[in-house]
């Protein structure tokens, strides 16, 4: 009995700390007129933590783009929680205060039209929140598309199925190409690809003879990661693992080092980024992240087939490309290629590819 009026006690006080925190936001804010504009929205629904991750960097790229498209309606990102983690994100370059969808989202309603871009591990939360917070009347107001950015964790078909509700049908845009090829019933047509881009920064590409023996080793978990390490420090290969770093001090250690190792999706941030710092990028092929220009059946030599197939030849492979002739004509080449691929996440195109995605939902571009 005890314990269950502790736990009442802890609820009513819980409570009371949302509403006041709300309130208080509320007010703080409307003098800046966010709550108060009639403007049609666009949101970005982001995770409810500061973190400085591929992801939410090229959210914040997509704010900007929507920003830049569509002077004449409000872009926000914002969480959904009653509490909030943040307000800002601290590790990188952004241009948005991160609101609070509670303290909005009912007067808005009222006056306007939203778009919701939601990341996907985000989208079965968000249902379950519009749905409770949305009146049946209101649902035509607004729109809803999932920023597919990691396939792996998109929920089922099924399971977006059971949290539908109110909401009739959705949208989606891709980060990789390569899953254009999802369909889904609840979709409203088939997915668009528009790429992914991160927050404009300039670092300079270091010469091979500029460049240190330094291995960048991605944050991500991995059964393989502390062997490999161990292997490349025993080869006299040094290793930076020490995250979370700022998203300049990464860059400026890209452009030093010569070689990383994403742990991840395999061609990725960490891996592809290092090509464009002037260096080689190792990672294991996964196809669902993979691009048009890499054939599984033959793979370049900084790409592996498993984690257990780059233990074993990590160390031969940085060996025989570590030299001035053979590490500058292989990175030319990948950016070549690069450069060639239509899908490639160069600004212009991917900003291109995200007019595409608005006419297909009927907002006109400026």
């Amino acid at each position: 009995m005890l314990k269950l009026i502790i736990n009442q006690m802890k609820s009513i006080v819980k409570g009371v700390k949302e509403k006041i925190y709300l309130k208080y936001h509320y007010i703080k804010n409307f003098k800046f007129k966010i709550a108060g504009s009639s403007k049609d929205k666009i949101v970005f629904i982001v995770p409810n933590r500061d973190v400085t991750l591929g992801g939410t960097m090229s959210v914040s790229t997509m704010g900007d783009i929507a920003q830049e498209l569509f002077p004449n309606k409000d872009v926000h990102l914002g969480v959904i929680n009653k509490i909030q983690g943040f307000t800002k994100y601290s590790g990188f370059q952004s241009n948005f205060e991160i609101i609070n969808l509670n303290i909005y989202l009912k007067k808005w309603i009222k006056s306007s039209n939203i778009l919701f871009h939601v990341c996907e591990i985000l989208i079965i939360d968000f249902l379950d929140y519009i749905n409770e917070h949305i009146d049946k009347e209101d649902i035509d107001k607004i729109q809803i598309n999932i920023l597919n950015q990691n396939h792996q964790m998109l929920p089922s078909e099924a399971e977006i199925k059971k949290h539908l509700g109110k909401v009739k049908s959705m949208t989606m845009t891709l980060a990789y190409h390569a899953n254009t090829g999802y369909r889904a019933c609840y979709l409203k047509h088939s997915p668009i690809h528009v790429g992914a881009m991160y927050p404009k920064t300039k670092h300079d590409s270091l010469s091979f003879e500029q460049k240190e023996n330094l291995c960048i080793i991605s944050p991500d978990e991995n059964e393989y990661k502390d062997r490999i390490k161990q292997l490349l420090e025993e080869n006299g290969i040094r290793c930076f693992d020490s995250w979370p770093v700022p998203y300049e001090k990464f860059l400026e250690l890209q452009s030093r080092a010569k070689w990383t190792i994403s742990f991840g999706e395999g061609w990725d941030g960490y891996s592809s980024g290092q090509f464009t710092r002037g260096g080689i990028g190792f990672g294991v092929y996964q196809s669902e992240f993979s691009q048009s220009y890499f054939n599984e059946d033959k793979l370049p030599v900084f790409l592996f087939k498993s984690y257990e197939e780059m233990h074993e030849n990590i160390v031969d492979t940085i060996k025989s490309l570590d030299n001035k002739d053979s590490f500058t004509s292989l990175n030319k080449h990948i950016m070549d290629i690069r450069l060639r691929d239509s899908y490639t996440n160069d600004p212009i195109k991917v900003k291109s590819r995200w007019i595409l995605y608005y006419n297909s939902i009927g907002y006109i571009c400026n």
